[in-house]
């Protein structure tokens, strides 16, 4: 199984999976491991087929095939496993990767650095964080993230990224901490770390 990245956090792991294989190829697998069909007649392209196998197979990596995910109204995944609680889930073309968490709610995102997101920045980005951009052209895809990550880890809808989520300055040089505030009914601080790799960067709460 291609479990690229395995990072062992405090009672969390967060897993990363490259999608090498076909979704004909990562069926087999899932047979091998969980010995039994997936239920994969619902899903039309082989790219939601590669992403769905990939997300059970990199779980089954982590902590063993006793687990299964129910998704809320909303779309937002429920993990049930004897010890991991929480869970959060991220793809991009290449890459799937999941956040498992035993006691606290988590966020997690994957984007490719090719991604256009000049285009949508002014409505992800506050002032001050287009002032940074535009210093470090590669935090345009660590704020995204960043912002996806605490999206997910909120558990909101209608959350407005610009306005909701700000993100402290930081140099990407120096450091792999993010420091973000979450404004809803009171401010949340919340630590985040991001990871540049493979044309990626991943960014997950702490």
């Amino acid at each position: 199984m291609p479990l690229t990245e395995k990072i062992m956090l405090n009672n969390g792991v967060v897993g990363l999976f490259k999608m090498t294989e076909t979704p004909e190829e990562l069926e087999q697998r899932y047979i091998t491991v969980f010995h039994e069909a997936p239920p994969l007649d619902n899903f039309q392209h082989g790219r939601r087929k590669k992403e769905w196998l990939a997300v059970r197979l990199l779980i089954a990596g982590l902590i063993g095939t006793d687990f299964s995910i129910l998704y809320s109204g909303e779309g937002k995944p429920q993990l049930f496993h004897a010890d991991y609680k929480f869970i959060s889930i991220s793809h991009s073309v290449m890459y799937a990767t999941v956040y498992l968490h035993k006691y606290k709610k988590v966020g997690i995102d994957i984007e490719s650095l090719n991604r256009k997101f000049v285009s949508v920045e002014k409505k992800y980005l506050s002032e001050r964080e287009q002032e940074q951009v535009k210093k470090y052209p590669v935090l345009r895809a660590v704020f995204w993230s960043c912002k996806e990550a605490v999206f997910k880890w909120a558990g909101r809808e209608g959350v407005d990224f610009r306005k909701q989520i700000k993100i402290d300055e930081l140099d990407p040089d120096r450091t792999n901490t993010i420091n973000a505030v979450f404004a809803d009914h009171t401010d949340q601080s919340i630590k985040l770390n991001f990871l540049i790799f493979d044309g990626h960067v991943l960014v997950y709460t702490r």
